[in-house]
């Protein structure tokens, strides 16, 4: 098994969110809930495994850490220990993310990023927004 090195604490306070669903995920889906916006489900299988599928609506809503994702508008600084395999494992993430979305367009699925930025503190706006996107979208599929 290839386990880099140790990083420094101050990298290592910034990655701790590695869980199978984050805090911050969890608040955006209750936020979510409450602003009215029902009927997905949770990791559905599809490819790269969002985090919140409409099926009905075809629309795939992934909520990405800024850190793990390589935030583009964040410009959060890398690790300087071990930087060759945070660069490698940063960049292979963002490739898998571009294939993700593209596979699911090709499934005639839409995406919505949601960034980790966009949700802290208050993840309520966000949400309010994404409902009000899922509601339109309802309003133009319906016959």
């Amino acid at each position: 098994m290839n386990t880099p090195p140790a990083s420094s604490p101050n990298a290592a306070s910034t990655m701790r969110a590695n869980r199978a669903v984050s805090r911050r995920e969890v608040a955006f889906r209750k936020a979510l809930w409450a602003a009215g916006a029902r009927g997905y489900r949770l990791h559905p299988p599809l490819p790269g495994k969002p985090d919140l599928f409409f099926p009905k609506l075809r629309l795939a809503i992934c909520v990405n850490g800024c850190f793990w994702h390589y935030c583009p508008s964040c410009n959060l600084p890398k690790p300087k220990a071990n930087g060759e395999f945070w660069a490698r494992k940063l960049a292979d993430t963002r490739q898998r993310d571009i294939a993700m979305t593209t596979l699911l367009k090709e499934s005639g699925i839409d995406t919505i990023v949601v960034w980790e930025h966009d949700i802290r503190p208050d993840p309520r706006p966000t949400a309010a927004a994404v409902a009000r996107m899922v509601a339109e979208r309802r309003v133009e599929q319906r016959p």
